[in-house]
């Protein structure tokens, strides 16, 4: 289940830890605007999607 939580200021996601911790990290003073780094990382989280 992915969800936000505004109020408690948490982010739930489906993954397991050793996934969030091989995801790819992120700089944003490289990354903000980077079509390639957003293209990989949406590659990454789909390949590690739950259906």
């Amino acid at each position: 289940m992915n969800r936000v939580d505004s109020a408690d200021k948490k982010v739930c996601i489906d993954l397991i830890k050793g996934q969030i911790k091989d995801s790819p990290e992120f700089d944003k003073d490289k990354h903000i605007g980077d079509a390639d780094f957003h293209r990989t990382t949406g590659e990454y989280y789909g390949r590690h999607r739950r259906v």
